[in-house]
């Protein structure tokens, strides 16, 4: 699967057997963390990185 975005592509292959639902989860998170624009956040509360990752993963 390609992930194409203003800052490139994104080519991910998936493995032989299908994964788990941890594995599930850190891909998506991963890929969700590529996705966000990389601008200055804090490190703590509402608006910071992790806390944006957890959110959109929960959708």
């Amino acid at each position: 699967m390609e992930i194409k975005n203003r800052f490139g592509t994104i080519t991910v292959h998936m493995p032989s057997r299908p994964p788990t639902p941890e594995e599930e989860r850190r891909l998506y998170a991963v890929l969700v963390e590529c996705l966000i624009e990389k601008k200055a956040a804090p490190e703590h509360g509402q608006n910071s990185r992790e806390n944006q990752a957890e959110q959109a993963v929960a959708v």
